[in-house]
């Protein structure tokens, strides 16, 4: 007798919001990294979280004090307070910037580059490129690999296109609250090809998992 698994049947809703919507770039790779002042990304609301996603326009003048950050770049070593302890920070993470043309805030997230043939892409959270449902699409898009407090060491690298499950951006759902963005080659270079990539597994079982990025969703990154 063959077992069959249901879990894997889909209803036309469920279908509908595995789908996925992607949204070329409105600013040109230029005009995105001219965007983004110094003034700007140290004014930039962390919203590592869709809640902090929402922050107002208000919220985001408020944190000016505060720069967005991404721990110093470290190879990986043993702590010596916590032996056995490796210290993961890498630069193939980094720090994406954006603008949200509902609220007229800007905003920060984390972000990392992930191996593909393209060599130019960059998985987020999807609150991170999409407002969720009656938001919208995200602007000047950048990500800044390894970026800590203000400096740029492997450059600026501006997003192409835009990508989410309609699963966030019609519902907000966090099942589906995942962002894959494109970005333009740096010159003649490529992202992977100057900061390396991490690997990426899709579909697991475990929902709502979090890794140390701040990603959700059924997604993990592996290096």
């Amino acid at each position: 007798m063959t077992r069959v698994d249901t879990s894997e049947f889909l209803t036309v809703a469920q279908a509908a919001d595995h789908a996925v919507s992607t949204e070329k770039s409105a600013a040109s790779r230029v005009s995105a990294e001219n965007y983004r002042t110094p003034q700007r990304m140290r004014r930039a609301v962390e919203a590592d979280t869709p809640a902090d996603a929402k922050a107002s326009r208000k919220a985001a003048i408020d944190a000016a004090a505060k720069p967005a950050r991404l721990a110093r770049p470290q190879k990986a070593g043993t702590s010596k307070k916590a032996p056995g302890i490796r210290i993961a920070t890498s630069i193939v993470q980094g720090k994406v910037f954006f603008h949200n043309p509902t609220n007229g805030g800007d905003y920060a997230c984390s972000a990392a580059a992930v191996n593909n043939p393209t060599k130019n892409m960059v998985f987020t959270a999807g609150h991170c490129v999409h407002g969720g449902a009656g938001g919208t699409w995200a602007t000047n898009w950048v990500f800044v690999p390894a970026y800590y407090n203000g400096s740029r060491p492997y450059g600026t690298w501006s997003a192409k296109t835009l990508t989410s499950f309609n699963g966030w951006i019609n519902s907000s759902d966090l099942n589906y609250d995942i962002g894959v963005v494109n970005v333009w080659d740096n010159g003649s270079s490529k992202l992977v090809d100057t900061v390396g990539g991490m690997g990426a597994r899709l579909h697991l079982r475990v929902r709502q998992h979090r890794d140390r990025l701040g990603l959700s969703g059924r997604l993990r990154l592996r290096r």
